[in-house]
Order: C-alpha cells, then sequence, then structure tokens
C-alpha cells in the first residue's frame, strides 16, 4: 500500500509517501508545498489543493495520515489550520489521522480492506 503522510499548513504543507508491506517502510519521496503567504487565505485553500492534487498526481497513493490539528493560543490561527485540513479531507481517498494509521497497520498486517472495517469503512 502507498501512503502519503501530511503536515497541512496555510503556509507551508509538509507531505512524506512512503510504501507499506506487511510491517515493513520504504521511504519514497517528501517535500513541501510552499503557499503565497501574500494571498488571500481563499487563494491559498485552492494554491493548496492545486499542490497536493500534483502530489497524488505523481505518487498515486491508496491512503493519507493527516497530522492532528493542535489548538494554539490564537484562535483565528487554529480556524485557519482547520481550513486546510479540510482541503486535505475533500480529496477523494482513506484518509486517517496519523495516531489512527499507526494503531491499525505499524506491526500488523497492512491490508486495507482487513482494517477499513476497524473504521467502519465498507
Amino acid at each position: 500500500m502507498r501512503l502519503l503522510g501530511l503536515d497541512p499548513g496555510i503556509r507551508i504543507t509538509g507531505w512524506g509517501v512512503i510504501d507499506v508491506e506487511g510491517n515493513r517502510l520504504a521511504h519514497v519521496d517528501d517535500g513541501v508545498i510552499r503557499l503565497d503567504v501574500t494571498a488571500t487565505l481563499a487563494n491559498r485553500l485552492v494554491q493548496l489543493y492545486g499542490g497536493l492534487s500534483e502530489v497524488i498526481a505523481e505518487f498515486h497513493p491508496e491512503a493519507a495520515a493527516v497530522e492532528e490539528a493542535f489548538v494554539n493560543r490564537n484562535p483565528a490561527s487554529t480556524l485557519k489550520l482547520g481550513l486546510a485540513r479540510g482541503v486535505v479531507f475533500y480529496i477523494q481517498f482513506y484518509v486517517f489521522s496519523s495516531r489512527m494509521f499507526f494503531l491499525l497497520w505499524i506491526g500488523s498486517d497492512c491490508n486495507l480492506s482487513d482494517n477499513s472495517s476497524r473504521l467502519g469503512i465498507d
């Protein structure tokens, strides 16, 4: 299984691609999507979607693990981070939190069809 790991942000979104076979992980590639900080929030979200679409088109992941959002002192910053995460969740493939990924797959069979029933995925 090919997995895309994402750490979404409104200025920089980090990504990494790994191949998972059994309990073995193999690094494929990684990088960042840098957004134009002078652009409006709406335009940055469009840029993020475009950047993610390019990564997905190049590497064809079957699922994604997304870094959990944390609450910071500035509620406006938390809201903007939530919007960036929303763009990630809009992508049409299985998306799991990074914690959920480790709970389901590390050290066990990495077959999505076997493990998807634990999440209620048909």
